[in-house]
């Protein structure tokens, strides 16, 4: 709020510049105003507005406006390569990754000499399993670019599916080329581990916990090491300290739940999530919860945190999701029908709330109305990756109950 009121403020005496108004619409959007904040970023032809209304757009959950609105920024500014890196980014959080391979080739084409797009096009390929075209590629632009820091490391990071060892001498390379950069240490502390050297992973984070005293990854992974390898007094003595050290961080305790749930202590990570709901502005720990219930087929917590979720964060459709299944596992179909129903009118540019309907009329056995329901969900999201593997699974349940897509 203090920060919408200076932007104002400069705005009235003249500060006209695109990036005050930018500034001002994100200001606006982090306190939920969001119809303000695209009367300010209201600018077509301006790559600054686009940006802000793009974040805006996906803050709401409208990922195909984002999309449609960024595909036909491509030719207004054709020097800005903000526009062409923020269009396969969206790709990458949609998990488009084929599109974002492409939308990856196409920003190191038109911008050959910024690593950034070498970096992200090695990324798309490492998600679509070609680790080796991933590799090679970045094998081939280091020289060019021996003082990035993102290039090295995510060299580095193509190794770990490719070659362990291989890829600990990478890491051990970037912590003494990049000795101020965590993802070094975090790195090869992971690489260690999954090479049985504990000793020497634990040791690579005590000196990251020295080196980088603000930072939280530390004190998780060292927990995370000791859960790992069945030492649990020192992980829970670590999960503590780290809780400590960090009283008010949500993400601690949801790793730390994730990993009592591994051991078996439900309850206790139940409780540990529990207690954190709360205390926090973001959805991250009842999604952590929602996880969890459904996991373990506990329908009534799970309808009971998609009810949380839907009224604390209206604007993403996880608790809707949530008890649409929630109902279809506890047999209540019309329910889980109906809650599909609502999600696809919140959101009916996303794939959720029709994946729920066809998955409520198959636990129905409503099989020639789900047959009906994939049928459209192919047509809308031909290329979406969840929908593609969901299909497979979907046209062999069908097939088995006669029913083909």
């Amino acid at each position: 709020a203090e920060a919408e009121r200076c932007w104002r403020a400069s705005i009235a005496k003249g500060g006209q510049h695109a990036w005050v108004s930018a500034a001002l619409a994100n200001s606006l959007r982090e306190q939920g105003k969001f119809d303000a904040a695209a009367a300010v970023a209201n600018d077509p032809n301006n790559a600054m507005d686009i940006r802000s209304k793009v974040v805006l757009l996906m803050s709401l959950g409208r990922n195909d406006d984002a999309e449609a609105l960024l595909a036909a920024a491509q030719n207004i500014d054709d020097g800005d390569i903000r526009l062409a890196i923020d269009y396969a980014i969206l790709a990458e959080r949609t998990q488009n990754w084929k599109q974002a391979d492409v939308r990856w080739s196409v920003v190191c084409k038109r911008f050959p000499d910024m690593p950034d797009g070498y970096v992200g096009h090695a990324n798309s390929l490492r998600q679509l399993m070609r680790q080796r075209e991933a590799n090679d590629l970045l094998r081939d632009v280091l020289e060019r670019f021996p003082d990035n820091v993102r290039i090295h490391t995510e060299y580095a990071t193509i190794a770990e599916s490719i070659d362990m060892s291989e890829a600990t001498d990478r890491w051990q390379q970037v912590s003494r080329a990049f000795p101020n950069e965590i993802a070094a240490y975090e790195g090869l502390s992971r690489c260690l581990q999954r090479l049985g050297r504990r000793a020497e992973a634990e040791a690579t984070m005590l000196e990251a916990l020295d080196r980088f005293p603000a930072a939280k990854s530390p004190w998780v992974r060292l927990a995370q090491i000791a859960q790992s390898a069945g030492d649990l007094e020192s992980a829970e003595t670590r999960w503590n300290a780290a809780i400590g050290r960090f009283p008010d961080a949500w993400e601690i305790a949801i790793e730390q739940a994730y990993g009592l749930e591994q051991q078996g202590r439900v309850a206790e990570a139940r409780a540990l999530l529990n207690n954190r709901v709360s205390a926090v502005t973001v959805p991250d720990v009842l999604l952590a919860l929602a996880r969890l219930e459904e996991r373990h087929r506990d329908m009534h917590a799970l309808q009971r945190v998609g009810l949380q979720l839907r009224t604390n964060f209206p604007a993403i459709p996880h608790g809707y999701v949530a008890e649409a299944r929630a109902a279809a596992g506890l047999g209540e179909h019309a329910q889980a029908a109906q809650a599909a129903a609502e999600l696809i009118r919140m959101f009916p540019d996303q794939p959720d709330g029709y994946v729920e309907l066809a998955r409520s009329q198959m636990v129905g056995g409503d099989y020639t109305g789900a047959a009906a329901t994939w049928d459209d969900i192919e047509r809308r999201f031909p290329a979406h990756p969840h929908i593609v593997d969901q299909l497979k699974h979907a046209r062999l349940t069908l097939a088995d109950n006669g029913v083909r897509l």
